[in-house]
């Protein structure tokens, strides 16, 4: 987990792992979890923000925000 102010004046935060990860063939949006769900609402409506899943030696999951 790791919590940073970019160059652009966002916040990103970072949460990977190096386990066995989601399939290629899965998207974001087919993640059908409670957990997730929550944590998308609260990006995109609360903190405007995006997040974005990358698929390389596990799963990471890249959360980024305008610092308000």
């Amino acid at each position: 987990i790791s919590l940073n102010k970019s160059n652009n004046n966002k916040i990103v935060l970072i949460i990977n792992d190096n386990g066995v990860g989601i399939p290629k063939n899965v998207t974001l949006k087919q993640i059908n979890t409670l957990g997730l769900y929550l944590v998308s609402i609260l990006v995109k409506d609360q903190l405007k923000g995006s997040i974005r899943l990358i698929k390389n030696k596990g799963t990471k999951f890249r959360i980024s925000f305008n610092i308000r």
